[in-house]
């Protein structure tokens, strides 16, 4: 995806679709609010930040381990499916390289996802 604007919007929509919750059409915010509270009360404990390091590692950390709410893809398969989709790689990129930018998947969409909430107002440690 070469436009900027494009492919932010269609992450965006991405991450917001992917925000599984029991209401009839829900704000942006309203989604996010949802999610940041699920992961709160899910996956943060006394310690997460000390082992973690930040409160996106601790994010990226919940996200892989397939949380109710939250469901992006899980898989390489299903990343690397994404990726194409989204133009970020072809059949030809190097595996190597298809590696790389499955790792950095998680960090990536866990970064998108803060910097959505914030965009949107919501409130977080």
């Amino acid at each position: 995806m070469k436009n900027i604007k494009l492919y932010n919007a269609t992450i965006k929509a991405y991450i917001l679709d992917a925000i599984e919750m029991d209401a009839d059409a829900p704000t942006d915010k309203e989604k996010l609010q949802y999610l940041y509270n699920t992961f709160m009360s899910e996956a943060y404990y006394p310690d997460a930040l000390k082992r973690h390091g930040n409160l996106t590692n601790v994010f990226t950390e919940w996200s892989r381990g397939l949380p109710s709410t939250f469901n992006i893809a899980f898989s390489n398969y299903d990343i690397m499916e994404l990726l194409k989709s989204w133009d970020v790689i072809t059949d030809a990129t190097p595996l190597k390289k298809q590696d790389a930018f499955i790792e950095n998947y998680w960090n990536y969409m866990s970064s998108r996802v803060f910097t959505l909430m914030s965009r949107a107002g919501v409130k977080y440690a």
